[in-house]
């Protein structure tokens, strides 16, 4: 199904052009797949169009939470950073307090390690 016209629910369903873990941020790819386009995972300082909903293998649906939708988002941490921290995209998908491109949210929760899922404020108003 193309996605033509308004979308209010801020999650679209696109296509899995990599394995992709849940809650990683991800981009568009050059390519689509039918009707669908493709996401790959963000690399740092790369902009994201949103964080997967659940896990995908290649080729399969993945569920994107807009970073434009309302509300708050999970996140996978690349390091640990305090509440209220700035983050940036880090690599494969995940957020860090280091400065790497544009600022894609504030920390809502501190991490304490790799791979902590935190709750953050996606960035729709430019932090950086």
């Amino acid at each position: 199904m193309a996605y033509k016209g308004i979308n209010e629910s801020g999650v679209i369903t696109l296509v899995a052009g990599v394995a992709i873990a849940q809650y990683q941020r991800v981009k568009l790819a050059a390519s689509q797949s039918g009707d669908l386009a493709i996401v790959d995972v963000a690399g740092a300082g790369e902009q994201h169009i949103g964080y997967a909903d659940r896990q995908a293998a290649i080729g399969e649906t993945v569920p994107v939470r807009l970073r434009n939708a309302s509300g708050t988002r999970l996140a996978i941490a690349a390091t640990g950073f305090a509440a209220g921290a700035v983050l940036y995209g880090a690599a494969t998908g995940q957020v860090d307090d280091a400065v790497s491109g544009n600022a894609v949210g504030l920390a809502l929760e501190a991490a304490t390690a790799t791979g902590d899922i935190v709750s953050i404020l996606d960035d729709n108003s430019g932090l950086s």
